[in-house]
């Protein structure tokens, strides 16, 4: 997967609050070890298909680089404004995210979407209407209607999360290349009103 990934330990500490209350309402609950932002699923592909995929996607962010470069002290963030539910998986469980906006990464992901073409693994779904968002964890147990609403309200002000990196992993461990890095220790801009 391609994704944004934070700086060591600035999202733990602004997601353990979110978390908890998650727990609380949600018996079960089991909270996801490797918080990311996921700009790109590739799906299971062959070795060289992979190299060939990062060669592609390290082509694709060059004016993304290009254009942070022109922006010195402007860091990507992720700005998270509700907690939502994503479709059941296969095993039933549910992942519960942090919904919101990730200014910038619209337009990465679509260079990207645009340069690997055929490098996606057929069986992956494209999904043409992609929020961003940051999985809290998954809900193994059904969720009753008042659960959905109090989860609907947790987030009372904007979660603000600094990206770090954008990466290309082959798993949770291991980044096969890292396309962009940002100061995460610089001031995070506004984002610009349109």
């Amino acid at each position: 997967w391609i994704g944004a990934v934070p700086s060591s330990h600035i999202w733990e500490e602004a997601l353990i609050g979110v978390r908890t209350a998650v727990a609380e309402i949600l018996p079960g609950f089991e909270a996801d070890a490797d918080p990311h932002l996921t700009v790109m699923y590739l799906g299971a592909v062959a070795g060289d298909v992979a190299d060939l995929a990062v060669d592609e996607a390290q082509r694709a962010v060059r004016r993304f680089t290009a254009e942070a470069n022109d922006q010195p002290g402007e860091l990507p963030a992720f700005h998270g404004a509700r907690v939502s539910l994503m479709a059941a998986q296969a095993d039933g469980r549910r992942a519960v995210a942090l919904s919101g906006e990730a200014w910038g990464l619209y337009q990465i992901r679509d260079d990207l979407q645009a340069a690997l073409g055929d490098l996606i693994a057929p069986d992956v779904r494209r999904f043409s209407t992609w929020r961003p968002h940051v999985t809290l964890g998954y809900a193994t147990s059904e969720i009753t209607p008042a659960q959905r609403e109090r989860l609907a309200v947790l987030v009372e002000a904007p979660i603000v999360l600094p990206l770090a990196q954008i990466a290309v992993r082959a798993d949770r461990e291991t980044p096969i290349a890292v396309l962009r890095t940002f100061d995460a220790t610089a001031p995070i801009a506004p984002p610009e009103v349109r």
